[in-house]
């Protein structure tokens, strides 16, 4: 990497902290169709956060089976995962929760239902869940808590929410976890709404407002390279309301940047008449989780 490339001028570092978008009980009840129902108070949860948008006009469907596609959407919103462009399964193709499919198998959430396959349109059980959030959340270990799951291969995912309170079983004894039975959209309002409660750390996002991409700049000669000072500019939000900090990386001249909004002066490569670096901005927040934007300019040499 060629020193003295990027040429830093920090303009304004980015520390955003915003109330985090938890609420003990939603102050809106979303849906007609859940009233009364045990999970109502988290159904709203859920709709607040925007991890749901309900199954129809003003409905939630609160006893409908959740399919692997759904469960794929509810659990990419829960976290606020962010975009990947890598498709990892062949039979989800033109499926309308086929984004967030690659969202969760991206983070390693899933690893599919045999090899290429993700099986959007079967059912999820609740060992199954159990799996998926322990993964989302990075859960540890806890101990045997239900005399119905001995023998699942899902048993250690299924101790280790239960440990974090996420689940509480099936029956009123606390001693059994119905693993083989289909989760409900109510049911799946609950798990979520604990995962959320628990600390799911939902991911930041990020999006470059200035410069539009393809923009174009003229370069001058400062005596070794061709070169053009950009400004370049991001937003960023966090759902958690956690301290983000963004970094900018630029495909030709390498890292360095650091802030929302910074200066840098971009070259043209040695030998060459123009350029079309690809610029990106990577917001972090506190606790690692990490999601990007891109664009791409042009630097050219002016007429002379």
């Amino acid at each position: 990497m060629r020193k003295g490339i990027w040429r830093l001028v920090i303009v304004m570092a980015l520390v955003l902290t915003v109330a985090a978008p938890v609420p003990a009980s939603a102050a809106t009840d979303y849906f007609t169709d859940d009233n009364g129902n045990i999970h109502e108070a988290n159904i709203n949860t859920i709709a607040e956060l925007g991890i749901t948008l309900g199954c129809g006009v003003g409905i939630y469907c609160p006893a409908a089976p959740v399919t692997r596609a759904q469960m794929a959407s509810f659990l990419a919103r829960a976290a606020n995962l962010p975009a990947v462009f890598v498709d990892y399964f062949g039979d989800d193709n033109g499926n309308v929760h086929e984004a967030n499919i690659n969202k969760i198998a991206a983070v390693g959430v899933t690893k599919g239902c045999g090899v290429g396959i993700y099986c959007p349109a079967q059912n999820v059980t609740r060992e199954q869940m159990a799996s998926f959030i322990a993964r989302l959340l990075g859960l540890g270990a806890g101990p045997d808590r239900f005399t119905d799951d001995t023998g699942s291969v899902h048993e250690a995912d299924i101790n280790k929410i239960a440990a974090a309170g996420i689940t509480i079983g099936c029956d009123d004894t606390g001693t059994k976890f119905c693993p083989k039975d289909p989760v409900r959209r109510d049911e799946m309002a609950s798990f979520l709404a604990r995962a959320v409660a628990y600390g799911l750390n939902r991911y930041p996002s990020v999006s470059i407002t200035s410069p539009t991409n393809l923009a174009t700049f003229q370069t001058t000669w400062n005596g070794t390279f061709y070169v053009a000072t950009v400004t370049l500019s991001a937003t960023v939000s966090d759902p958690d309301g956690d301290a983000t900090t963004v970094q900018w990386f630029s495909s030709v001249q390498g890292a360095g940047l650091t802030g929302a909004t910074v200066t840098a002066t971009l070259a043209i490569p040695a030998g060459q008449s123009s350029s079309q670096p690809i610029i990106t901005a990577t917001a972090t927040d506190s606790k690692g989780a990490k999601s990007s934007a891109s664009i791409q300019l042009k630097l050219i040499i002016g007429s002379p």
